[in-house]
């Protein structure tokens, strides 16, 4: 009877890991709101004004990888304004400091620091036009019809294929930003930007191979040298010799 091959230790080690040990996962949670440090900026977003809110010093641990990062946006207080298009503009800047203002514009990781500009007839998208920081955007938001219940909006960079600039952002001086431009009131809505991420699943040493028993080698048989002919002709003369004596 054929027996079943032996799957070889270190294969179920593997499979075994990627079970019980998928890589941890962590979420990083900034919520953009107003803080003592945020010279007096509140959080409200009005036609006539944008806002930056960065964060510096957002280090990843060793081995960290950044999964996504998702920007959600809930609770829209929104109050509609005459003759504009009521839409709010949502950028991921590579920095919030402007070096124009001689103010710091970043808050420590993870709260972070509020800073609003007000805008100067006509209002138009002023954030795009910003001279001192990369940025691109990532959405738009449009007014919700009258009377209808506002959802919550979910922005994740990977599905946006945005992700590798947050990362391009983030490893320029660990710090990025948010900026918002609205074009209507949109009032003060819970805002936040969750960075998703994952230790790299470890890879376990492979087990040492079973040992190999020592196998003797086979007897190698060598070629008759003529000493087994020479014993017989001693034995032949020795026992003729006797025989001899024992006739005299």
């Amino acid at each position: 009877m054929r027996r079943a091959a032996r799957i070889p230790h270190w294969v179920l080690l593997v499979w075994l890991a990627g079970i019980c040990n998928p890589g941890r996962a962590a979420e990083y949670v900034f919520r953009v709101s107003e803080a003592l440090s945020d010279d007096q900026s509140t959080w409200e977003l009005q036609a006539t004004r944008f806002c930056t809110w960065g964060v510096r010093s957002f280090v990843l641990a060793r081995g960290e990888v950044i999964e996504d990062a998702v920007l959600e946006i809930s609770d829209l207080a929104f109050r509609p304004e005459a003759n504009t298009r009521n839409l709010l503009r949502i950028h991921l800047l590579d920095t919030a400091e402007n070096p124009y203002n001689w103010l710091l514009d970043e808050g420590l990781f993870p709260r972070g620091r509020l800073r609003c500009y007000e805008d100067a007839p006509p209002w138009h998208d002023e954030l795009a036009e910003l001279p001192w920081t990369a940025k691109v955007e990532i959405g738009q938001l449009e007014a919700p019809e009258p009377g209808a219940e506002p959802a919550t909006i979910r922005w994740s960079l990977k599905e946006l294929g945005l992700l590798e600039t947050f990362q391009q952002f983030l490893a320029n001086g660990n710090n990025f930003g948010l900026g918002f431009d609205p074009e209507g009131d949109f009032g003060a809505p819970r805002t936040r930007f969750v960075v998703i991420t994952r230790d790299p699943i470890p890879i376990p040493a492979a087990a040492p191979p079973s040992p190999v028993p020592r196998i003797r080698p086979d007897p190698v048989r060598m070629a008759e040298s003529g000493s087994t002919w020479v014993l017989v002709l001693v034995f032949l003369g020795g026992a003729l010799a006797w025989v001899r004596w024992r006739r005299k």
